[in-house]
């Protein structure tokens, strides 16, 4: 055929390939020339085809607004050109344009056909309007689309299956007449996603005895499935399966997802096998191995494996940073947290993922380095609840209350609501401070955002109310639960306990099992406590007893607990006895042995033992020290315990309080050494408190030391001008002066 002769038909047909090789190349230039030339001759305003094939081209040159200009300039529009116009938002990911524009081509009387249900079908499935979907589905079923598109009915298996309607994609399903592959991973994939694992399974089953061969992607989807089960077994099953197949050779999908399976499942050993035996791994694969070392607490394992990501080349991205992160805050591995913030701000990466700027803040917490997590706070471009709650939290761990509320503030201040989390970290903040007033303003916050219900919420109220020494507002919070748990339970019976509530504890025990709440070792550790604060010694022997039978003496806080129970209720032996039992001898079981002999009277024995407790190179504390110098104080030994104070900060570190000096205090006052009393106090890095100076006052009565009792006087007015036991104490010294 000779150019010359070529009819407009013939053209358009060249045309419309020329364009389809450009948009295959990605070659906009010489579509716009192609376009140029088609305009020259006329032959959009006769054609819609060309104009469809413009659309496509400059539609996958990523040219959108020219793609929409085309259709515009047409002057002949067909289902043909509305369905380019769709396909082409569709592309782009513009799902209201494909669904504005259906309707603009039903108003202009064109009848759509499956492509265009089966763009609009996408759309819904985009918007993740369920609805709107079921609207479409509708109208497809009136126009008896169904019974001829096979792909219209897979496009409603796939929306259905992604929306989570999987009632509805198993009834496509089920009507189709013939269901291939594609069908069958849609509704697989579906089950998948949803959680449905034993559904997706069946459905495996189901297709491959129908004859239906499964591929990498059935097979990708059926990992998802199972690493949502606890079972092992199915989990090597299915492995031994894709192994026999092939696809581990074949797809790094199927490797990736098989990987991803063991760690989500917690089978670490076997997802270190695989991934170490894998021909091909990518940033994919080595990320979901560090994060599953780093979630499990295998902080050592994850920056080992990302050592050697980085080792093989690979750049990591912001997850695999803020798994490593994580790694470090584990092991408390500051310095290694700190060379990642380092490459982290090289990379400016902290304030595009806000993932990755939490991660760093959790880092710098857990280390205990609240003054760097705060400064990485104030740098962030973006903060959000995650990033405020992470410092609150680390701040009300360590104890330090009052910067809990002052972030809690600032917080609010930067028009960040507060979560469920944040409240719980400053509700516990409240109790370590004992701010009640605050505490009632956060129950009432708790309320506004309708949190009443949430167990873990309520269980923090009723700790922080017991904490704030008031026990009847817990018991309220407690009440109006509509249901608890052994939680809840062990909040109300460990706060009584710590208050000393020791026949209330005994009361909630009684009903804890009455409803058939099964106590744990905390429960356990609350009714011994009031045993031992009852001098109940047969009431804690039958629940050593029950302790016992239930294979709980291993844990070292109950431990430690029937120690301190025996010891306080006089029985030292059996003390001892439990003591040799434990499997770790700590601190908190060694001082309630040396306090039960302390409060016996029987000195030698408290010294004995911790002579024995440094042998056995456990290091004393606080408590450790202020039982073996009252022990001195009984005694009268002045030397001793001059020794001991002098060892708390020079040998073990450990700085003197109020209550270490106090009793040096009464111990020295009542020995007569009123100059050494004097230089004690001189020497505390912190105020006096009244009691220390009532103390020096009555050993002045004794020893008739006028000028000391005097200034013990003011000192104790300065105080407290109304307190009684002062104004006495001088006036004895006084009659004995005259």
């Amino acid at each position: 055929m000779q150019i010359a002769s070529w009819t407009s038909l013939d053209y358009a047909h060249a045309f419309a390939v020329s364009l389809k090789v450009c948009a295959n190349h990605k070659d906009a230039r010489r579509g716009l020339d192609i376009h140029g030339e088609i305009f020259r001759l006329g032959l959009m305003e006769t054609n819609s085809y060309v104009g469809s094939a413009l659309v496509d081209m400059y539609t996958r040159c990523g040219l959108l607004a020219q793609a929409k200009q085309v259709f515009e300039d047409l002057t002949v529009h067909d289902t043909l050109s509305w369905n380019a116009l769709m396909k082409s938002y569709i592309h782009f990911g513009h799902a209201e344009g494909v669904l504005k524009s259906f309707e603009r081509m039903q108003l202009t009387g064109f009848l759509p056909d499956a492509n265009s249900f089966l763009y609009n079908i996408k759309a819904c499935s985009m918007i993740r309007s369920a609805q709107r979907g079921r609207n479409k589905h509708a109208q497809i079923g009136s126009d008896k689309l169904l019974e001829t598109s096979i792909y219209v009915r897979g496009a409603l298996i796939d929306m259905y299956a992604k929306l989570g309607a999987l009632p509805n994609a198993q009834k496509v399903f089920d009507s189709l007449p013939v269901q291939n592959l594609v069908t069958w991973n849609s509704l697989i994939s579906g089950y998948a996603e949803h959680g449905y694992s034993e559904k997706a399974l069946g459905c495996l089953k189901e297709m491959q005895a129908k004859g239906m061969i499964p591929n990498s992607i059935t097979m990708v989807y059926i990992l998802k499935a199972c690493s949502h089960m606890n079972d092992f077994s199915e989990c090597l099953k299915l492995h031994a399966e894709i192994a026999r197949k092939g696809f581990l050779e074949d797809s790094v999908h199927v490797a990736t997802s098989l990987l991803d399976m063991y760690v989500k499942q917690g089978f670490l050993v076997k997802a270190q096998e695989i991934f170490d035996n894998v021909t091909v791994r990518n940033i994919l694969s080595w990320t979901i191995l560090i994060a599953g070392y780093a979630d499990r607490g295998y902080g050592e394992k994850a920056l080992y494996c990302f050592g050697r990501m980085q080792q093989e080349g690979f750049t990591p991205d912001t997850t695999v940073l803020a798994c490593s992160l994580k790694g470090c805050g584990c092991l408390k591995a500051v310095d290694k947290g700190i060379e990642i913030h380092v490459e982290v701000e090289r990379r400016s990466l902290l304030g595009q993922d806000s993932a990755l700027a939490n991660a760093l803040l959790d880092m710098y917490v857990k280390c205990g380095l609240l003054a760097h997590a705060q400064e990485v706070l104030y740098e962030l471009p973006h903060r959000d609840a995650a990033s405020w709650t992470a410092l609150i939290a680390g701040y009300a761990e360590n104890g330090d209350s009052k910067e809990a509320f002052e972030c809690f503030r600032l917080m609010q201040v930067d028009g960040i609501n507060p979560n469920a989390v944040t409240l719980l970290c400053v509700l516990k903040a409240c109790g370590n401070y004992g701010d009640l007033i605050r505490g009632l303003e956060l129950h009432s916050e708790v309320e506004r955002k309708g949190l009443k219900g949430d167990l873990t919420v309520a269980n923090t109220l009723v700790d922080m109310y017991i904490k704030c020494g008031y026990p009847s507002k817990a018991r309220d919070v407690f009440d109006s639960l509509p249901t608890c748990d052994v939680v809840s339970w062990n909040a109300l019976i460990s706060g009584y306990a710590e208050l000393g509530h020791s026949e209330e504890v005994l009361a909630c025990f009684e009903k804890m099992q009455a409803q058939d709440f099964a106590p744990d070792a905390v429960t356990y550790v609350g009714i011994l406590k009031a045993c031992a604060s009852m001098g109940a010694d047969i009431s804690g022997r039958e629940l050593h007893g029950e302790i016992a039978r239930k294979g709980l003496t291993t844990c070292v806080l109950l431990g430690s607990a029937l120690v301190d129970m025996y010891a306080k209720c006089g029985q030292l032996p059996k003390a001892e006895e439990v003591f040799e039992t434990l499997s770790v001898q700590d601190v908190v079981s060694w001082n309630s042995l040396i306090a039960g002999y302390a409060q016996l009277g029987d000195s030698r024995r408290v010294f004995i033992v911790f002579d024995k407790m440094l042998l056995e190179n456990v290091k004393p504390d606080m408590v450790t020290f202020l039982v073996v110098l009252t022990a001195c104080n009984c005694r009268g030994l002045v030397k001793e315990s001059g020794t001991y104070f002098a060892a708390m900060s020079k040998v073990f570190g450990i700085v003197p309080v109020l209550e270490h000096h106090s009793c040096m205090i009464n111990l020295l006052g009542r020995n007569g050494n009123l100059n050494r009393v004097a230089a004690v106090i001189k020497e505390m890095p912190f105020c006096s408190n009244l009691v220390m100076w009532v103390t020096i006052l009555n050993a002045c009565k004794f020893l008739g030391n006028f000028s000391m009792a005097r200034e013990a006087f003011q000192n104790a007015l300065s105080l407290d001008d109304s307190h009684g036991a002062a104004y006495v104490l001088m006036s004895q010294v006084l009659a004995n002066e005259n």
